[in-house]
């Protein structure tokens, strides 16, 4: 029985473009992890200031709110594994700019901020590709399972790539971490030049209306208003807490060596949304995701609330642990409504909507965490937003008329609306 629920948890893993998609990811997100553990840390070092975490958060998301609309209308129009090797070529000249900038000793806030900017805007453009292209490789009875593992693997970085970051800080410092980064990019760009399937994009779209469309089919669904709403409350008041762990490490622990430990603290989380993998791709499927995604809120809420009042740091890696699996339920049954229940024609723009709806929480939620940190105490800003956040978990299970929408037939939500390129 074990064996058979293991197989499957990462059965879309038998379907070799997901499966080099799927790996040549994994590798990149770690590099990309341990680039996210060493902002936070330079920008506490050169500033000693929790607000400019927040105002690094901000920079990095509100760019990628921006460009999201053009992002979505590319996944709709573009072949989205060209608009992806674009985008991640990019981000890794940016990655060893870093590198350069740390070495040659002319890091300082504004050039943190003014690179991670450009990221963001890079970073919003490319995410609806992303997200879209997991429906082409794999056949829809493995959805569910590839969207999974999908989150699966970002998690997984995490919990691997802040713990090597965080060693390599340590012993080495930033400038590896980001020249670590920008080679990662090499190999999930080799994994995306090999994948052989090669899905129609000859068709247009009208690029008046292709933002305001994708808007429109989130209306018209109480499922997809749900998940955008969800994602942009989780994004407000839980997701920016994995910004502050640094903060935890070095200013309410007091540890001598908190990069180190603000790595094993990030990758706790990761390994939480591993497990939170396996047991969603084992068992649930046969769990209403209404159910998945109000009980992941929970949970998440609780586990923050437990890091706020965490004793000892020992406490606050179990609490971490549990913030990850919460948040890989979320994102799970979330991001598989939203591909189930919309035709391919409309994917590229309502997943643009959906990261836009993040993009908003985390520009909002980051900043405002990080002045209440500063004015009220970080473990005080922590346990409000988890306290807040578990509210909003029951109110969304109890709310069964809205959040019921999260478990609508396959592709109801544009079943009545023209095709793209139909004229």
């Amino acid at each position: 029985m074990a064996g058979s629920g293991l197989r499957r948890a990462v059965k879309a893993l038998r379907n070799p473009d997901f499966r080099r998609f799927w790996v040549g990811a994994l590798i990149s997100n770690i590099g990309s992890q341990m680039q996210g553990i060493a902002i936070p840390i330079v920008l506490l070092e050169l500033t000693d200031s929790e607000a400019w975490i927040g105002i690094g958060t901000l920079a990095n998301f509100l760019p990628a709110l921006l460009m999201n609309r053009w992002g979505g209308r590319a996944a709709d129009q573009r072949e989205r594994r060209r608009v992806i090797m674009v985008t991640q070529t990019l981000m890794m000249l940016i990655a060893f700019g870093f590198a350069a900038l740390w070495w040659s000793g002319h890091m300082s806030p504004g050039t943190v901020i003014a690179l991670v900017a450009v990221n963001g805007l890079i970073l919003g453009y490319q995410v609806p590709s992303w997200q879209a292209l997991v429906p082409e490789l794999v056949p829809r009875e493995d959805l569910l399972n590839a969207v999974t593992l999908n989150s699966a693997q970002f998690n997984a970085s995490r919990a691997v790539g802040p713990a090597i970051g965080g060693l390599t800080l340590w012993l080495a410092g930033p400038g590896w971490a980001f020249f670590a980064n920008g080679v990662s990019y090499l190999v999930v760009l080799a994994a995306l030049a090999g994948i052989t399937y090669r899905p129609d994009r000859s068709k247009k779209v009208d690029a008046s209306s292709s933002a305001i469309s994708g808007w429109q089919v989130v209306r018209r669904s109480p499922g997809l208003l749900t998940a955008v709403v969800s994602v942009t409350v989780v994004g407000v008041l839980g997701s920016p807490t994995v910004f502050y762990v640094p903060v935890f490490a070095r200013d309410v622990f007091e540890l001598g060596n908190h990069e180190l430990f603000a790595g094993l603290m990030t990758g706790a989380f990761g390994f939480g949304a591993v497990l939170g993998a396996v047991i969603i791709g084992a068992w649930g499927e046969d769990t209403p995701r209404r159910v998945l995604a109000s009980g992941g809120v929970v949970l998440f809420g609780a586990a923050i609330v437990a890091l706020a009042t965490a004793p000892q740091v020992s406490v606050a890696i179990v609490a971490m642990f549990g913030m990850g699996a919460g948040y890989l339920a979320i994102a799970s049954s979330l991001n598989t409504s939203i591909q189930m229940v919309v035709g391919d024609d409309f994917r590229g723009r309502v997943i643009a909507v959906y990261i836009a709806g993040l993009m908003v929480g985390l520009s909002l939620g980051a900043p405002l965490m990080g002045f209440a940190a500063e004015a009220f105490g970080v473990r005080a800003a922590v346990g409000v937003s988890g306290t807040l956040l578990v509210v909003v978990g029951v109110a969304m299970f109890l709310a069964k008329r809205y959040s019921g929408g999260l478990d609508a037939p396959e592709g109801s939500a544009t079943a009545n609306l023209p095709r793209a390129g139909a004229g």
